[in-house]
């Protein structure tokens, strides 16, 4: 593999070999580092407070533990919240409280995030009511203020928490054991307006049911999609046309030859059909997903998280991975657990339950460049921005200005070093692009290189116009050659931004939106 250092190196922080296409890990944290020494985890979930700092509730088998991930690669934890001794853990967060389920009994946990700023990670109160007490897993609906106990003593169980602190029990159902569901709010056709729930019934397939009155709750529609299977959880298409199954059961045994995603129709409601079943022809397990941007980011046990790219539902495809559990057997229950991927910073978190929490960024396996790992302002002066603002089109700007007496050039120059990482491998060509803008000046020339790391020589390999409005340039299919380090990933760019025009100006401000570099296998 041309990526052995680098993925020796990626897995160093723990004397851990990782493989991995495409996904970057950020940090990862042992059990050993959660408080009590747990012995295993469970799922994961996540939570934004309102100054938008990011937050993994990791789940334990000795309760929970919240994680700030807001910058990825200095993530720390901020609590414990100690729960039942159970294998199965798993946490919804809506709104300012996280709520916490267990096969170990004792209700539902509320946790109060209110305060997880600084650094208050705390139970606020425990709902059993109706005697509730065991549950396997648990969902939510923030459009209803609704908490669903799935897999529960008492059934798949309907709780009101418009009073976030202090649930009203309003209903359960009891036609089939639940072992996982979807809650939302249709808005199109003849439901529109209702609150459905897609159940994933274990050995009964799927069911899909209005909840929208828990005392009488209709169900509208169900499949048996494969005899022998186990349908376990689920994701939602962004257009809510498909449902995608994660079946624990198909693999082990023999229903699909491989680790297999069946793909749901469901625009009708009342009569959902198989689409298709999609297989990575990998002898794993599929177990819980997330959907983010048209991507499934889906945790398969032993094979680790997987990244599909289903925005073509005619056309999946697998286009990255990270092997949270490289000394996996095939088809074992060991390994990643769950993963969440609703961060408004894109950055994704998965639960393994021997190797603890990990922090990815996959946004190289969903096509959109190589992630940036530095960048500094080699000549002027950095008025604002960083990495994050470098990374995408997005209108956050990277702004800097040049310093007189900075540089030996005779016009007004800024110059950024941006340092890039591929997870990818092989590569064979780099493309590179970029956005700016510039003012103070009528225009610049923008020059970009890319340092060849056997002699440390910058090279360049491509050039554009910037102007005072906003334009997009990009040179392609670049040799990677010599710019890329094989030992460990890297590519160093660097753009230079000339003023150009009369000699009198003597300042100029560069505002760069992005700065990309593509790998391209």
């Amino acid at each position: 593999m041309a990526f052995a250092a680098a993925v020796a190196a990626c897995g160093s922080l723990f004397g851990q070999t990782y493989q991995r296409q495409g996904v970057r890990l950020c940090k990862q944290f042992t059990l050993g580092q959660f408080s009590g020494n747990p012995s295993s985890g469970a799922a994961v979930n996540g939570y934004t407070s309102p100054s938008g700092r990011e937050y993994a509730i990791m789940c334990l088998r000795n309760g929970n533990s919240a994680v700030e991930i807001t910058d990825p690669d200095n993530a720390r934890i901020v609590g414990h919240v100690n729960g039942p001794n159970s294998l199965w853990h798993e946490t919804y967060v809506m709104g300012d409280f996280a709520y916490a389920a267990t096969e170990g009994g004792g209700g539902i946990q509320i946790l109060d995030l209110r305060n997880i700023d600084n650094n208050e990670f705390k139970l606020h109160s425990t709902y059993t009511s109706q005697n509730l007490s065991s549950i396997h897993t648990i969902q939510a609906n923030p459009a209803s203020k609704r908490v669903y106990a799935n897999g529960s003593n008492i059934g798949f169980a309907i709780i009101d928490f418009s009073n976030p602190t202090s649930g009203v029990h309003k209903g359960r159902w009891t036609g089939s054991y639940v072992h996982d569901s979807i809650i939302v709010n249709w808005t199109e056709g003849v439901h529109a307006g209702k609150e459905i729930a897609f159940i994933c019934g274990a050995e009964n397939g799927l069911y899909i049911l209005d909840v929208t009155n828990p005392a009488n709750i209709v169900q509208l529609g169900r499949l048996f999609y494969v005899s022998g299977g186990y349908c376990h959880s689920a994701s939602l298409s962004p257009d809510r046309k498909y449902l995608y199954i994660n079946d624990e059961f198909d693999e082990i045994n023999n229903r699909v030859g491989a680790a297999s995603t069946w793909v749901i129709d469901i625009q009708n409601l009342n009569s959902p059909s198989i689409k298709s079943v999609y297989s990575n022809n990998m002898p794993v397990i599929d177990h819980n997903s997330w959907v983010q941007d048209g991507f499934l980011m889906l945790a398969s046990y032993s094979a680790g998280m997987r990244v599909y790219d289903i925005r073509d539902v005619n056309n999946i495809k697998e286009t990255g991975w990270f092997d949270t559990y490289p000394s996996g057997n095939p088809e074992d229950f060991v390994g990643d657990w769950g993963v969440f991927a609703n961060f408004p910073s894109r950055t994704v978190v998965a639960s393994d339950m021997q190797r603890g929490l990990f922090i990815f960024d996959p946004s190289e396996a969903k096509g959109e460049g190589t992630p940036i790992l530095d960048v500094k302002v080699e000549v002027g002066q950095l008025v604002s921005g960083g990495k994050k603002e470098l990374r995408y089109p997005d209108g956050n700007l990277f702004l800097a200005i040049n310093s007189p007496g900075a540089s030996s050039e005779m016009k007004p120059t800024v110059q950024l070093a941006v340092q890039h990482e591929t997870n990818f491998s092989p590569v064979t060509k780099l493309n590179v692009s970029w956005k700016g803008a510039v003012s103070l000046t009528t225009g610049a020339r923008a020059e970009v290189f890319l340092k060849d790391q056997t002699n440390s020589q910058w090279v360049k390999v491509g050039e554009g116009q910037m102007t005072t409005s906003q334009q997009s340039f990009s040179v392609n299919d670049i040799a990677a050659g010599s710019f890329l380090n094989t030992q460990n990933g890297r590519i160093d760019c660097r753009l230079k931004v000339q003023a150009q025009g009369p000699t009198a100006v003597s300042k100029m401000t560069a505002y760069v939106d992005m700065v990309r570099v593509t790998a391209v296998k």
